[in-house]
């Protein structure tokens, strides 16, 4: 029987996606101990997954902007940095959004959005002390349950 006493929130989203804003944003807002948010694309075990959804173009102008002047200037050098950019949020990023509970578009600053989303991931955090209570509970009779907060629907949380 385990119990774990925090709940694990990771913010995915790749280069330039905002992803430590958002987490000091929210933090601000959940003002739980037992919450903890991660917004670096972490293997930890995490309870709650928020994808970062921000626009390709937008991406690779915060990479771009972010390249050390002399990449800017050699074109071959630019152009292998593109491509490993690309190759990168293909292979990295992209998955990431099937593993998502939600998925937060847009504008990290948005303080009704962040409201938002906090809301959802108190809610989420109470369904999972439910669940946990049942699990241990379940444990103790000797029928072990694996049970896993579900998914909220993004397009209710920000319409």
């Amino acid at each position: 029987m385990s119990f774990k006493s925090g709940y694990f929130v990771g913010i995915f989203g790749g280069i330039g996606s905002r992803k430590r804003l958002l987490a000091e944003n929210l933090s601000r807002h959940l003002r739980d101990p037992r919450i903890q948010i991660f917004s670096q694309d972490s293997a930890h075990r995490l309870d709650y997954r928020i994808f970062l959804d921000r626009p390709y173009d937008q991406l690779l102008e915060n990479y771009i902007l972010g390249l050390p002047p002399k990449k800017l200037v050699d074109k071959e050098k630019l152009k292998k940095e593109l491509e490993a950019f690309r190759r990168f949020h293909i292979e990295k990023v992209m998955p990431q959004k099937t593993l998502a509970d939600v998925w937060y578009p847009g504008d990290v600053e948005n303080k009704e959005k962040v409201h938002q989303l906090a809301l959802g991931i108190l809610k989420k955090r109470m369904e999972f002390d439910e669940d946990e209570n049942v699990r241990i509970y379940l444990e103790a009779n000797g029928r072990p349950q694996i049970s896993h907060p579900g998914k909220i629907n993004s397009e209710f949380l920000f319409k």
